[in-house]
């Protein structure tokens, strides 16, 4: 996905929109998202990705100056919406205290920190579906463990299967974030939508919402755009 691409819809949707939601898109790579999970410190990340990290920071600062933060909330990817899953509650952190423990680990990133002082508990919100966020777990481990057994062009196959299926759970965590946004987004507030470089989720948002990305692909080192 080119910036251009998303500035041209993006003015589509602002065009055909009178009292318009509003979301702001940071884009991550997948690579450094993945640095909470094995508690990395803020001091062990390199210093080229920090700086990235501090310039979005500034950005998210920028925006929030103009904002009122009761009328914010904030999505990040690979955090769950647990109001459709009322059973899940109590064994599922919530995206607020998630965000609060990985603060007090020493693995949340400035802009998340500074986002936990100015906003209300209750504006954090996780966008994903938790079915959906895993339903191909089980697939993918069986076609690993078939991609062992077998060669030539069966294991092609094989290879390419696992490759449409990476494709196909990104595009359906996708879209259960655009239908968490669409519907916990009221008209009059801002969303601040982080999410790793493969996602797309802006592409099915509901058509009274704009967007605006304003952290992309290209602000990231040139290792972490492809």
């Amino acid at each position: 996905m080119s910036p251009s691409t998303v500035e041209e819809l993006w003015r589509g949707l602002i065009g055909s929109q009178e009292k318009a939601r509003l979301m702001k898109l940071a884009s991550l790579p997948e690579e450094k998202q993945k640095k909470r999970e094995i508690l990395f410190t803020w001091e062990d990340i390199e210093p080229e990705i920090k700086e990235t990290w501090e310039r979005l920071n500034q950005k998210v600062k920028e925006i929030m100056g103009g904002l009122d933060s009761k009328k914010v909330k904030l999505y990040r990817d690979s955090c769950y919406y647990l109001e459709d899953t009322p059973e899940l509650k109590g064994r599922i952190a919530d995206e607020y205290s998630e965000m609060k423990k990985d603060a007090e680990k020493g693995v949340l990133e400035p802009v998340f920190q500074y986002l936990l002082e100015v906003l209300p508990p209750e504006n954090f919100v996780g966008p994903e579906d938790i079915p959906i966020n895993g339903w191909s777990e089980e697939l993918e481990e069986e076609l690993e463990e078939l991609k062992k057994k077998v060669a030539g062009e069966n294991l092609t196959l094989v290879e390419s299967m696992l490759k449409t299926l990476d494709k196909l759970e990104i595009r359906a965590r996708d879209i259960s974030m655009a239908s968490t946004i669409s519907r916990t987004l009221q008209e009059g507030e801002t969303g601040l939508l982080f999410v790793g470089l493969a996602h797309e989720p802006q592409r099915f948002l509901a058509r009274d919402i704009r967007y605006e990305v304003v952290f992309g692909r290209e602000e990231w080192p040139g290792e972490y755009q492809r």
